[in-house]
């Protein structure tokens, strides 16, 4: 994927663990803003506990996270309001893993020939890849291409795009 995550974070279960064992009592969300249509969600949590009440917002876009989580843009804000709450109540002023960005471009949409679970059956598969070693071609080296980067691993492409691949690394446009 490429991502360049820093070297210290925490993750939502790693706090959430921390702040119960540290007498935290509730969490509470408010969407505060979100547009469907532009993607894109502002969350508010509260933590209240032992140690008082701490709110922190949490906000998600579909451009700034993966395409996986992109659909679920609101409940990643409201995540990452959880975990800007439990910092703070926490006291920790370490990242949490979901807060960050991969700062990625805006999610383009899917071309109409793509469908969401192109068929890349044992036969095809097997071709595709007798072809990548002809051409000397390691698919680990394949995965860190740009047009992978962008478009996910080509396993998950239709075959004419892998087959466009192909033909690029055979030509030598696309070199991994």
């Amino acid at each position: 994927m490429g991502s360049h995550l820093p070297q210290n974070y925490t993750t939502h279960e790693e706090l959430v663990a921390a702040a119960s064992a540290k007498g935290l009592a509730s969490v509470g969300t408010e969407l505060i803003a979100y547009d469907m249509d532009a993607g894109y969600a502002i969350v508010q949590a509260t933590a209240n506990g032992e140690r008082g009440r701490y709110s922190g917002l949490g906000d998600c876009t579909k451009a700034n996270v993966n395409r996986g989580i992109a659909p679920h843009f609101i409940r990643m804000a409201e995540t990452r309001a959880v975990n800007r709450a439990l910092r703070l109540y926490l006291g920790q002023g370490m990242v949490s893993i979901e807060e960050l960005s991969e700062g990625r471009p805006p999610v383009e949409p899917a071309p109409a020939d793509k469908p969401k679970h192109p068929s890349f059956d044992k036969n095809e598969r097997g071709r595709w890849f007798a072809r990548l070693a002809e051409l000397g071609a390691d698919y680990e080296a394949i995965k860190e291409l740009p047009i992978c980067e962008k478009n996910g691993k080509p396993s998950t492409w239709p075959t004419a795009w892998r087959d466009k691949l192909l033909a690029k690394l055979e030509s030598g446009e696309v070199t991994p």
